[in-house]
């Protein structure tokens, strides 16, 4: 675990259904969590300086 209480490990899949599942299962148990974070289209300048800043971690998607 690193310094910020953060546990990273490589995650490599499969494009299948039984792996779908297991993903789908994992995440619905608490095991695996995702960082993801949604911002409107008109939000995408703010978006883009968190992320250049080093402010944001995980995946950003923009929402039309």
């Amino acid at each position: 675990m690193g310094e910020r209480g953060i546990t990273r490990a490589d995650l490599y899949v499969r494009r299948d259904a039984a792996q779908l599942a297991y993903l789908a299962e994992a995440v619905v148990e608490g095991k695996l969590k995702q960082n993801v974070e949604a911002f409107p289209v008109s939000e995408g300048l703010a978006a883009f300086a968190r992320v250049s800043a080093g402010q944001a971690g995980g995946k950003k998607i923009m929402l039309t």
